[in-house]
């Protein structure tokens, strides 16, 4: 999330940047901003389409603190194997950012962890 933040790369997010990143979680943002964003977080080494690896080390790192979410390897995979066979329609073993766009738009759900309704308040 740092690196989505740090958009000047300096390693540093000032008022600026956090501003303007936190927009993305209004409620009135674009689905399309949301989307784009929830890609970049995704897409861990940066290459412009996200493969199966990051995908197994988002999981990962997303229920290695939860007891409640605790997930075997096994688990994970299928998670895996069952998200490329969903969303993967060039079948090329990565998701482009066009296929995650498509797949938002048909499944808002897929970004609902980035409207933060809160932000209402302070308009």
């Amino acid at each position: 999330i740092f690196k989505q933040f740090d958009i000047k790369r300096n390693s540093v997010i000032d008022f600026e940047e956090f501003v303007r990143s936190l927009s993305v979680f209004h409620p009135r943002a674009a689905l399309e901003e949301k989307a784009q964003f929830a890609f970049n977080l995704y897409d861990i080494e940066g290459t412009g389409t996200i493969d199966p690896g990051e995908v197994r080390r988002f999981l990962v790192s997303l229920t290695a603190d939860n007891p409640a979410m605790q997930l075997d390897a096994e688990a994970i995979d299928q998670i895996v194997q069952d998200t490329f066979s969903e969303l993967d329609l060039a079948g090329d073993g990565r998701i482009h950012p066009e296929e995650w766009l498509a797949a938002v738009r048909e499944s808002p759900s897929l970004v609902a962890f980035m409207t933060l309704p809160e932000l209402t308040r302070i308009d």
